[in-house]
């Protein structure tokens, strides 16, 4: 069943921007223009106006501690959590897009995707739905070892998913330094937490469902590995920017196709999610039933074009034909 646009709320969450918060709500609201739009910050922020749609959810700024060995990199999981929490108690609708406040979306055909990648191993799906996120910063760990690192920019999926995934436990002071006095591995650079800020948030969420044994954000083996596949075909479908249509005002380089296969290069690829998907998800007992449209689909394409192959060999036949007949 089609996802309609007024059975979405997206909440706008983070600090409000002069030059980019209010252009994203209302960009984003002229592709979804009958959903709900909430915008999550905090009481400290300075006046600002936004257009009467939007509902202003303000909540207390817990701030942040450093997590960081050289210049001031603060941990966001509390003002996530708060944000996203706090938004989620005004929205009214079944499906939640959680959004930063400093980026828009300009299609909406990827909602739908919602409903078409919906097989699931139950063992390993933890969610009522999946949830789909963009490929920006959700890392691939075959690439640098940093397991379970979605991005922060967009999670699409229903509310009572949303709320499971972001009603996590926030980064301790201890867990905020956990390197700070010992020796880091590769990839850790300058990061003295034990995970990194969107990694600690899945990380958090995954371990009230599993036994979850990372010891620390660069931890990676065979066993984790593979079950890092297996939750990331069964929980999330990860797409790429030209999908979403996505962009971030605040950095508009981020989204550009150059800069991804760069920078971005290290992050899952929707392809890379879909070869992961079909494995683990379309098993061979149930290939067949669960792709049916696609035989189908192929069946048709095959007969379509073969009709069209025989017609042009009797085409060619009869010319040559004629050919003779005049000679």
């Amino acid at each position: 069943m089609k996802i309609r646009d007024d059975e979405i709320t997206f909440i706008f969450q983070g600090p409000f921007y002069e030059e980019f918060t209010k252009k994203s709500i209302i960009e984003t609201r002229k592709i979804f223009k009958n959903s709900e739009f909430i915008f999550s910050t905090w009481n400290n922020q300075k006046p600002f106006k936004l257009p009467t749609y939007v509902k202003k959810v303000f909540s207390e700024d817990p701030g942040s501690m450093n997590i960081s060995s050289s210049d001031f990199i603060g941990d966001s999981t509390w003002r996530q959590k708060i944000s996203v929490i706090n938004g989620l108690k005004y929205a009214r609708t079944k499906y939640v897009v959680k959004i930063r406040s400093d980026t828009t979306i300009y299609n909406k055909s990827w909602v739908q995707l919602l409903n078409v990648f919906n097989k699931s191993e139950r063992k390993y799906s933890f969610f009522e739905k999946k949830i789909i996120v963009p490929r920006q910063f959700f890392v691939n760990p075959q690439k640098i070892p940093l397991l379970f690192h979605p991005g922060d920019w967009v999670f699409f999926g229903t509310k009572k998913d949303i709320y499971s995934l972001f009603n996590y436990t926030p980064m301790s002071t201890k867990e905020a330094s956990w390197f700070k006095n010992k020796k880091k591995e590769k990839h850790m650079y300058q990061w003295n937490c034990r995970y990194r800020n969107e990694q600690h948030i899945l990380v958090s969420f995954l371990k009230k469902k599993i036994n979850l044994q990372l010891e620390h954000q660069t931890f990676v083996n065979k066993r984790l590995l593979s079950m890092f596949k297996k939750i990331i075909a069964n929980n999330f479908i990860i797409l790429d920017p030209d999908q979403l249509k996505l962009d971030c005002l605040k950095n508009p380089s981020w989204v550009k196709s150059d800069f991804q296969m760069g920078y971005f290069s290290s992050n899952l690829f929707f392809s890379e999610w879909l070869t992961c998907y079909k494995k683990y998800t379309l098993k061979q007992n149930n290939f067949f039933v669960h792709n049916f449209n696609f035989w189908k689909l192929s069946l048709i394409w095959f007969c379509k074009n073969f009709i069209y192959a025989f017609k042009l060999v009797i085409i060619y036949n009869l010319n040559n034909i004629k050919i003779l007949f005049k000679k």
